[in-house]
């Protein structure tokens, strides 16, 4: 019988004002006195480490060396009382935090995630990325640079090295001895607890580090202290938990009594604990759909009932245990049942396919047979090479009947639909399988595969023009500036969807980069004209995706044409100022397209273009012949258009530069940022 000991109360008795100590710590009095760890990979990081300890310093007038690792990291106390770090090539890190003389202090290093930081009694500062490897070289040394230099004045305990981020934030230091797993360390390398005298240089960590000590001494003096604490009395408590049957059927409620020892009046826990050897139980198998539960007790006697459900499935015998426990579902165990053997009396469902196989488009019935009692069931799709989208639904609920008897013999039945999806994949297959309660129930069965022969034709885009447009037509390559689509295979007459996308804009397009179609036939053809928009953009050719969809511009994708190209064929103008006063001469640079090939070799014409604001008597020199012969990839017009001076005052004025082919009226296939005219006239 299981026996749980509690505690009477439990007084405090005074000793004095030091009462007793955790341990103690390791005096360094800075005369050549310094312990040795030994060299070893578990002193090398390559990913987050912590070094941490609690020091007392007895002077600060003078660097005091706590931890040195060659090639690696070094810790130490400067002159200020700030903690300062060095890691290999790294710079040097101090904390914003000071320790305290003649105090005792908690400090860190820390890395995390490649940043290393300084912790002074848990508040952090000093963070500097660092995230190389550090390798130990000479054995590890704490409390001297050399065993002459840089020495410790001062006591330190609980060092611990570990090889993770104990600390990723402010915290509050640990009032107790570090252990090799407190503060949730599975990596300490190295951890000077300091208890005794004996154990000073002990390494309590799994690598038993033997440490060698050069005139380091044992002090009876640590940071942790515990008051006395009188032994309490102990009572022993337990129950004894007898079940009204230990062979329950399937929907068999128990009742389990319990009597009790040394029980108070209260509330109680029990756990269902399975029996592995034979068979797990889930929470499935109660009607509570809870594996613990509670209960009370009063006068040392309680009890609790415990239903067994009717799961549908046919398992076999199940067994398990009650314990009875204090104080929470994890408490103490009080008593226990002894073993509870679950008798299957189910029937196990069966499923009939009519037929199984089927084409797209069509409907197949299944029916199931002892499928539980009467009442609603749910179906739902199992996908093998199907997606949901294969099938009108993909769940759904049907109603059983005609059980008899008690047992679980009713039957039932329900149609599923396949879809014609457009996309020629060949034969699919799908499973069915019937849950109880809900469509994300318990399963209670799955069907044989059954298997889609597929009917469909995969929707297709040809081009029956060119598959490269520019923006301007005609040019010297003859590109045309549009070109149609065709689509075939699309299933149902109706509207349909398609987009431009990759590296295009819907400026790139007349009309932009979506639109609508109309097809009058199942699986017929259509088509529809896409042309390229003049944006006088100085950019490269722009390859696209032409997409065809259904139901939207952004539903599902039903085919893509991905070799489509818009050629550049506009010539940058750029003047040499947007802002020009009264007078004032207008250097401008007319740059061909790249390739060049994508503009027309012949006359173009330097123009003067409204915005609205200025007129063409403003500016003189326009319009000026230009006659490129296909090679050169500029013209500079230097000193031939000026700005019009006028008498008077006028506001702010603006206007653009265009460039057009064969004629002052002919197609602009280039155009300027726009320009201002300020008044310098009085």
């Amino acid at each position: 019988m299981p026996l749980i000991s509690t505690f009477g109360a439990a007084g405090a008795q005074s000793f004095g004002n030091r009462g007793l100590r955790y341990g103690g710590s390791a005096f360094f009095n800075a005369a050549g006195d310094y312990l040795t760890v030994p060299s070893s990979s578990a002193f090398t990081y390559t990913g987050n480490f912590t070094i941490e300890m609690w020091i007392y310093p007895t002077n600060l007038s003078v660097l005091n060396l706590l931890w040195r690792q060659n090639n690696g990291v070094y810790l130490w106390i400067s002159p200020t009382g700030q903690i300062g770090w060095y890691h290999g090539n790294s710079p040097w890190g101090f904390s914003a935090v000071s320790v305290t003389v003649n105090k005792w202090n908690h400090i860190a290093v820390v890395r995390n995630a490649g940043t290393i930081t300084t912790y002074v009694n848990g508040v952090g500062s000093g963070s500097v990325f660092n995230a190389a490897t550090v390798s130990v070289g000479i054995n590890p040394l704490i409390g001297t640079w050399d065993g002459i230099n840089y020495q410790f004045f001062g006591y330190l305990t609980n060092l611990r090295v570990a090889k993770q981020a104990l600390y990723t934030s402010d915290f509050a230091p640990s009032g107790i001895p570090l252990t090799v797993s407190s503060q949730g360390s599975t990596t300490t390398q190295l951890l000077l607890s300091t208890k005794t005298p004996s154990t000073l240089v002990v390494d309590s960590s799994a690598n038993n580090f033997a440490l060698s000590n050069v005139s380091v001494t044992y002090a009876d003096f640590t940071p942790f202290s515990q008051p006395y604490v009188t032994p309490p009395v102990v009572v022993l408590q337990s129950a004894t938990v007898t079940p009204t049957t230990v062979t329950p059927s399937e929907g068999t409620t128990i009742t389990f009594n319990v009597v009790g020892t040394n029980t108070p009046n209260g509330t109680y826990f029990y756990t269902i604990e399975e029996d592995i050897a034979t068979g797990a139980v889930t929470s499935a198998d109660f009607t509570s759909g809870s594996l613990s539960g509670t209960f009370s007790i009063s006068g040392n006697s309680g009890s609790f009932p415990l239903t067994v459900s009717r799961d549908l499935l046919t398992e076999g015998s199940e067994e398990f245990v009650i314990y009875v426990r204090k104080d929470s579902i994890t408490g103490g165990i009080l008593g226990t049942s002894g073993n509870i053997i679950i008798t299957d009396s189910s029937l196990t469902p069966a499923f009939t396919v009519a037929p199984t196989d089927i084409n797209e488009g069509t409907s197949n019935t299944f029916t199931v047979q002892n499928i539980g009692s009467d009442g609603t069931y749910f179906w739902t799709i199992l996908n093998d090479t199907t997606t949901n989208a294969d099938f009108s639904a993909a769940s759904g609920s049907f109603v059983v009947s005609g059980s008899t008897g008690g047992l679980d013999n009713g039957t039932g039945s329900f149609n599923i639909t396949t879809v014609s999806d457009r996309v020629t994949e060949g034969s699919q297959t799908f499973q069915v399988q019937v849950r109880s309660g809900s469509t994300s129930g318990t399963v209670v069965v799955t069907s044989a595969a059954v298997t889609i022969n597929d009917t469909s034709l995969t929707p297709s885009i040809s081009i029956t023009g060119s598959t490269v447009i520019a923006e301007v037509a005609p040019n010297q390559f003859s590109v045309p500036n549009s070109t149609t689509i065709e689509v075939s295979n699309l299933g149902p007459a109706g509207t349909y969807y398609y987009t431009l996308e990759g590296g295009v804009t819907a400026d790139d397009f007349v009309g932009g980069n979506s639109g609508s179609f109309i097809t009058s036939t199942f699986n017929g053809t259509a088509s529809f004209t896409i042309t390229a928009a003049i944006d006088f953009a100085t950019e490269s050719n722009e390859s696209f995706t032409v997409r065809i969809r259904e139901g939207s511009i952004s539903g599902t994708q039903l085919a893509a044409f991905s070799t489509l190209i818009i050629g550049n064929s506009t010539w940058s103008v750029n003047p040499n100022t947007t802002l020009y006063a009264e007078g004032q001469t207008v250097n401008i640079t007319v740059t061909a397209p790249s390739p060049t090939g994508w503009a027309d070799v012949g006359t173009y014409w330097l123009t003067f273009e409204s915005t609205g604001q200025a007129v063409a008597g403003d500016v003189l020199g326009l319009p000026v012949e230009l006659n490129w012969d296909g090679t050169s990839p500029s013209f500079i017009v230097n000193g031939i258009v000026s700005i019009r001076a006028l008498d008077g005052a006028e506001g702010l004025e603006t206007f653009r530069l265009g460039l057009r082919l064969g004629t002052t009226t002919g197609t602009l296939v280039g155009l300027s940022s726009v320009i201002s005219i300020s008044n310098s006239a009085t």
